[in-house]
Order: structure tokens, then C-alpha cells, then sequence
């Protein structure tokens, strides 16, 4: 899994949509997607503190994949199916976890269409 994966992942799990988290970090919401997409190689050193005290990781993790999270991440929306879909994902493979990305993005796209 990539960086901008990772961020995307732990962004997700902790509930926050791109404008409230691009508010907490003090960002543009265009730089979240941009970040997301891979479309930088990563953020600024200052930047990445933000990020990992906002979604309480460290940046060996955000940056290089090191030093896992040790503590779950909760769902702290309303959506009960939501919160048990993290759960489970949380015990997910990287390779597993991104194939399942993958699919929900596939549906979220298909959604747009409709």
C-alpha cells in the first residue's frame, strides 16, 4: 500500500470527510484529493505532522508503511453498517484492504453515473 493510500485509509476509518479534515490540517479540500490520488510525493514535513495527529498515526507509518497503528480505529459516524464494515476491514491484509477500496470505489463511481 502506498502513502497516499495509507492516508486515504486512515482518513476513511476515522469517519472524516475531505473538507473537515482539510479544515483540521489547515488545507485546501483540493489538496486532500490531490494527496489521495497520489498526485504529490508527499506532504511537507509540517503538513505530515498534522496529518498524523489528526488521525492519531505516525508518519513511519503514513510514509513507509513502518511501525503499524496499534490502535483501532473507530467509526465515529451515525451509519451502524459503516462501523462494522471498518471493523472488519481493519483486520484486512494491505492486499485485501485495497482490493476492497477498490470495489467500494467501483460502486461510488457507478452511484455518480446513476
Amino acid at each position: 500500500m502506498k502513502w497516499y493510500e495509507r492516508l486515504k485509509v486512515a482518513r476513511e476509518a476515522k469517519g472524516l470527510k475531505k473538507s473537515h479534515f482539510a479544515r483540521v490540517i489547515g488545507v485546501q479540500p483540493a489538496t486532500i484529493t490531490e494527496w489521495e490520488r497520489g498526485d504529490t510525493e508527499s506532504p511537507s514535513s509540517s503538513n505530515t505532522l498534522k496529518i498524523c495527529e489528526a488521525l492519531s498515526i505516525t508518519p513511519a507509518w503514513l510514509i513507509n508503511g513502518d511501525d503499524p497503528p496499534k490502535v483501532s480505529y473507530k467509526y465515529e459516524g451515525a451509519n451502524a453498517q459503516i462501523a462494522l464494515a471498518v471493523e472488519r476491514m481493519e483486520k484486512l491484509s494491505d492486499t485485501d484492504l485495497s482490493q476492497i477500496i477498490a470495489i467500494i470505489e467501483t460502486f461510488s463511481l457507478k452511484s455518480k453515473v446513476q
